[in-house]
């Protein structure tokens, strides 16, 4: 853990010495600012999925203030996971600090880290389709 003095590591150093490469990333336009994301690793989408899950879920009147805040911090932290440059990171806590997000409506940062690394995939081919024939 970085000291209080100290600026934590990058991510990707933090990848490197995990023994891990450091993961692609791409930039895509959310709330009309370029944000540098990486594509989500399996064990963020599950904390992500379970996190979702959660929130819609529960009755907010049965949690204790404490609770709330522990899955309101667990919310952020999975989407700023997903951002690869602190800038954007610090530019999203500004954000909800502001009011101008919300943690649903910053929740589109997952969403759109998924289709930025899916718009690569090449299309799928389309064309008649040839009708199987039986060998004689």
């Amino acid at each position: 853990m970085a000291s209080p003095r100290t600026a934590p590591p990058k991510p990707a150093a933090v990848a490197e010495a995990n023994g891990h490469a450091p993961r692609e990333t791409r930039q895509i336009t959310f709330q009309g600012r370029a944000v540098t994301v990486a594509m989500p690793t399996d064990g963020q989408l599950a904390v992500w999925k379970r996190t979702a899950s959660r929130f819609a879920s529960v009755d907010v009147g049965e949690l204790t203030g404490e609770e709330v805040g522990k899955l309101l911090d667990r919310g952020v932290r999975v989407i700023q996971s997903v951002m690869a440059s602190q800038a954007d990171r610090d530019w999203l806590e500004d954000e909800l600090l502001d009011g101008v997000l919300t943690l649903e409506a910053a929740a589109g940062i997952i969403t759109e880290a998924i289709a930025a690394f899916r718009d690569d995939k090449p299309a799928p081919k389309t064309g008649p389709i040839k009708k199987a024939r039986r060998a004689r």
